[in-house]
């Protein structure tokens, strides 16, 4: 019986190959499918808790950061060789950082005609922008998997003119499992606003740190960073009404329940404009209305004064003052409605399951 290789860029603790990959994985309940399923993941276990400890020294974690990529560099390769002819291999981004797709052109599709199945949430190849060479890299990632997959899932539609495809595309939207949470539908005083991500992802907010400034009436949760985080990336230490939480499964449930609004500023930029908007699905599956800065597929996903709102970058202070004013119950409600009908997780997880065990 053929297998199916799961490549994965982290293990269970990153959120993209968790939410894209492993959730799925973990649901499937026949034995005899999951038994072919083999789970390797580029970066080992503790990368992410590692590059995240706020203790260590920028340079520290550079170390730590080429340590592992070159780990993950030999794991690939030898890994390369216990592949067999007919396998689906399904590969999260790529195989490999900053080097060519020798493995999936000529190894794996030519030689041993694999199912080879890509999935992006992000646009990698952004990455490689900065230096000539890489850029010209980046290009030929790009058009690659056009090429060579048989199917390319992607969480935002705008990648197919990314990657420059027409055919073999399968939009899977990032969607949140609900696990007895309530939808919301009414509004806790005073309002407890929201916002969920990673250290990696809290320069987007740069879009309101100066409404932060100057907003000491407002109650804010920020989950997944820390205040020590905060303060070294703005230059700001927040006052009493803004609240951390570390991330955890605990807790981002917690998060979920304890908030009215939850907010994505995002940077209006090439990278996130194909952001897939994971955590507007998270705020629509309890019921809340997401404000969201008009970047990407922002705009796609929240339906301006029906289950949220389009912020622009000088629009925040503003927004924030007069959230008392929106009608709460009505945003409420049609969140929970578009998350059921558009991006619930078993939706989601029955087009995943259908492309990556077709083969």
């Amino acid at each position: 019986m053929s297998k199916i290789y799961f490549l994965t860029r982290y293990d269970r603790a990153g959120a993209s190959s968790r939410v894209r990959c492993y959730d799925y994985i973990d649901s499937i309940t026949d034995k005899s499918i999951k038994e072919t399923f083999h789970e390797h993941p580029f970066y080992s276990a503790g990368y992410i808790d590692l590059l995240y400890e706020p203790k260590y020294h920028y340079w520290f974690k550079q170390l730590i950061r080429i340590l592992y990529l070159f780990n993950g560099f030999f794991k690939r390769f030898f890994l390369l060789f216990k592949i067999k002819k007919g396998d689906t291999v399904y590969i999260e981004k790529e195989i490999v950082p900053y080097l060519p797709m020798i493995f999936e052109q000529i190894y794996l599709r030519q030689l041993l005609h694999c199912f080879i199945i890509y999935d992006f949430d992000d646009n990698v190849f952004e990455y490689y922008n900065g230096n000539y060479f890489l850029k010209k890299l980046s290009y030929q990632k790009k058009l690659l998997p056009g090429i060579f997959a048989n199917k390319v899932i992607v969480g935002n539609p705008y990648f197919g003119r990314l990657l420059e495809i027409k055919s073999k595309l399968e939009l899977i939207y990032s969607s949140f499992k609900i696990k007895n949470i309530p939808d919301k539908h009414s509004i806790d005083s005073p309002i407890l606003i929201g916002w969920i991500g990673s250290p990696s992802s809290v320069y987007n907010l740069v879009v309101i740190v100066e409404s932060l400034k100057k907003l000491n009436d407002r109650k804010f949760l920020f989950c997944g960073i820390s205040r020590e985080i905060f303060i070294n990336k703005f230059g700001f230490t927040p006052s009493s009404n803004i609240e951390f939480l570390k991330w955890t499964k605990e807790n981002e449930v917690d998060f979920l329940q304890r908030i009215d609004l939850g907010i994505m500023p995002l940077k209006d930029d090439v990278f996130e404009s194909y952001k897939c908007g994971y955590k507007i699905i998270q705020y629509f599956s309890r019921g809340i209305p997401a404000f969201v800065s008009p970047v990407g597929i922002n705009s796609n996903l929240v339906n301006h004064h029906i289950d949220g709102m389009h912020v622009d970058d000088n629009k925040w202070f503003e927004t924030f003052q007069n959230i008392d004013d929106i009608d709460y119950s009505s945003y409420s409600l049609n969140a929970w409605l578009n998350y059921k009908n558009k991006y619930s997780w078993n939706s989601q997880f029955s087009k995943w399951k259908k492309t990556v065990l077709q083969n």
